[in-house]
């Protein structure tokens, strides 16, 4: 479950929003115009980990064909 009282800033609330439906990560960069290294090394794995996006295919999770969905 997400975090209790943990509050998102915009990019985050934005990003999960978007991710209703399951995205890949270059989706996510082009939507949302952001630094895709930023996206691949802090702004994704923090939502991962903190319950609010999953991985589609979590037994690959560097597979080309990943993609993200909010929980």
């Amino acid at each position: 479950t997400p975090q209790a009282g943990k509050t998102l800033t915009q990019t985050e609330k934005r990003t999960v929003d978007f991710c209703r439906i399951p995205k890949t990560r270059d989706q996510i960069v082009k939507k949302l115009d952001l630094n895709s290294h930023y996206v691949r090394l802090e702004l994704l794995p923090r939502l991962v980990k903190e319950g609010r996006l999953r991985l589609t295919l979590p037994e690959k999770p560097k597979s080309p064909n990943q993609k993200y969905v909010t929980v």
